[in-house]
This record gives C-alpha cells, sequence and structure tokens, in this order.
C-alpha cells in the first residue's frame, strides 16, 4: 500500500546530563498529510527495454529544444540574432520531431505532454520575444516594444496551458499555434535584419493576441495540399524580395482565422431551425 511522502527526522536528547542515557528518536513528518497516494509513472503501458529506448529518445529531442532555446537568448543577448534565430527554427524543428516519434513508437504519456509545453515555453514564450526585444530596440520606442514582447510571452503561456485542457480537433487549432506564432517572428528577424519602426512591434502584438484568440486556423499539413500555382505567386515574389513574399504568407494565413469565424457564424445564422417532432 502507498503512503504519502514522508521526511524521516533523527535527533538525540541527553538525559539528566548523562551521555550514556543518550536517546536516539525518530520522528516522521508527513510531507502531505492529507493527499490521495499516487503513483505518477513517466512512462505508462510496459516497460520493456525498446519502449525505454524510444520514450528517451523522444524526451531527448525535447531537451534538445529547450538548450537549443537558452542558446538562443544568450546569442541574443550578444547581438548574433542571426544564429539566435537559425537555433529557433530548430526548435520548430524538434518541438514537431518529438510529438510524431512519440505516436510513431506509441509512447505518447502526460509525462511527455508536460515536457513539450514546458520546452514551448521556454523556447517560444521566452527565448522568441527576447529574440524580438533585440531585434527591434534599435528601430521602435522602448515603450512599444517591451510590452509587445512581454504580450507575447503571456499569451504564450495562456495559449499552452489552454491547450493542455481543450479537446483536440483533428482539422483546425483554436488560435494561432504557439510555434507557428513563434516561427513567423523568427523568420522576420532573418530576412529583415533591419526592421522599419512600429509597424513589426504592432505585428508581434497582433500576433500573440491572436494565439489566445478563438479564431480557427487550419493545421499547417493542410496549407501543403494546396494547388500548385498557389504557391507560384509567393514563389514569384520572393525572387524580388524574399521580405515581401513571406509577409503576404503570413498575412493570408492570419486573415484566415477571423474569414473561418465569419464563415461559421454565417454558416450558423441562415442554418434552418429544425423543431423535434411534438413540439409545438
Amino acid at each position: 500500500m502507498l503512503r504519502s511522502p514522508v521526511r524521516v527526522l533523527k535527533f538525540r536528547r541527553n538525559t539528566a546530563g548523562n551521555p550514556a542515557d543518550a536517546v536516539t528518536a525518530v520522528a516522521q513528518l508527513s510531507l502531505a498529510p492529507h493527499a490521495q497516494p499516487t503513483h505518477a509513472a513517466m512512462l505508462t503501458g510496459e516497460h520493456t527495454v525498446a519502449r525505454r529506448v524510444r520514450f528517451a529518445l523522444v524526451n531527448l529531442c525535447t531537451l534538445t529544444s529547450v538548450s537549443l532555446g537558452m542558446a538562443a537568448v544568450l546569442l541574443a543577448v550578444r547581438d548574433q540574432l542571426q544564429i539566435g534565430g537559425l537555433l529557433l527554427l530548430g526548435c520548430v524543428f524538434f518541438d514537431g520531431l518529438d510529438g510524431a516519434l512519440a505516436r510513431a513508437w506509441k509512447v505518447s504519456t502526460p509525462f511527455g505532454m508536460q515536457m513539450d509545453s514546458l520546452a514551448d515555453m521556454c523556447s517560444f514564450g521566452m527565448a522568441t520575444p527576447v529574440l524580438a526585444y533585440f531585434w527591434l530596440e534599435d528601430s521602435s520606442p522602448a515603450y512599444m516594444v517591451v510590452p509587445a514582447c512581454m504580450l507575447m510571452g503571456g499569451c504564450a503561456a495562456v495559449r499552452l496551458a489552454r491547450f493542455n485542457v481543450s479537446p483536440k480537433d483533428g482539422t483546425f487549432f483554436s488560435g494561432v499555434p504557439t510555434t507557428v506564432a513563434a516561427g513567423i517572428v523568427v523568420i522576420f528577424t532573418l530576412v529583415l535584419p533591419n526592421p522599419m519602426p512600429v509597424l513589426p512591434v504592432m505585428g508581434v502584438g497582433i500576433i500573440a493576441l491572436l494565439m489566445v484568440s478563438s479564431f480557427p486556423y487550419m493545421k499547417l499539413q493542410r496549407c501543403f495540399g494546396f494547388p500548385i500555382w498557389l504557391w507560384s505567386i509567393p514563389a514569384i515574389v520572393a525572387y524580388f524580395s524574399v521580405a515581401v513574399a513571406f509577409g503576404l504568407v503570413v498575412m493570408v494565413y492570419v486573415l484566415s482565422g477571423p474569414a473561418a469565424w465569419a464563415r461559421q457564424r454565417r454558416v450558423v445564422a441562415t442554418a434552418p431551425l429544425h423543431t423535434p417532432p411534438g413540439i409545438i
């Protein structure tokens, strides 16, 4: 039978000043006297060697994302934004890899989900706003840059917590995913090293608010199913300006959420009402 965690305290007590009569007492101090007995296993299911190795590899990918995020912060502080941005793109890669491997190897666990959220908060909720701050500090006033970066970090935390407790939709996300929002900001730091005043700061704030919005955004896997001619438009623009081409893609993606939300509202408003039989 499992018991609540205890801490053992040992002490000696002298009687009548005579060391020979010293008494050793042991006291148990409960760390959680009212807690229900629980057993939190990191890996659920069979504990075979193969599953343990796969589970360890999945979590190694997650820890790699954390390490790259921390390195990106240190590089941003040293004004090496390009390298820091590339490391954060590596975080995006490993964030997708750990989930894909966990599902393919059937080692998805609640522990892994929490680890993934903490890694995302480190890389996309902390490192990305820090990178954005040093990217924008020379072109825009601090009273605008600091709140925008703080807003992005706070919205990322809310977005990740909401995702963990919300039912999952296989087709759409509710709000812009944290990974996508961070990727947008990071890529802009790479393709636009000398940003214009004010406008990029507003963009960071808008992306932050869209993370906690209820607008439906399709998963990126579905975007790759678009016709080739549709992708040829930004490809042609990229020949002249990569920053402008990426900006167009981001603008279309950002506006797709409110457009889908408005379309759903219109469908619901125009749908005929069906009265159940027997009810007047």
